[in-house]
């Protein structure tokens, strides 16, 4: 696995699922290319976003545990 894509701009979810009232509460829904079957993992943050950590940073995780899956 590389830290690389921590480079490179993160990825695009395929779409944003509003679960409440408030705009914070939304979850994003990306979705591997292909036919599958895809392995299903959901990530999710703590809630205590900083600059360092924020949804920028989890694209990068979800991009690199879509690597990691070999999908």
């Amino acid at each position: 696995m590389t830290l690389d894509v921590f480079n490179t701009p993160s990825p695009k979810a395929d779409a944003r699922i509003a679960y409440g009232p408030d705009p914070l509460n939304f979850g994003d829904l990306r979705l591997p290319g292909g036919s599958g079957p895809h392995p299903v993992v959901v990530v999710i943050h703590g809630g205590f976003w900083r600059a360092k950590y924020d949804l920028e940073f989890m694209g990068h995780i979800a991009l690199l545990l879509l690597l990691q899956s070999g999908a």
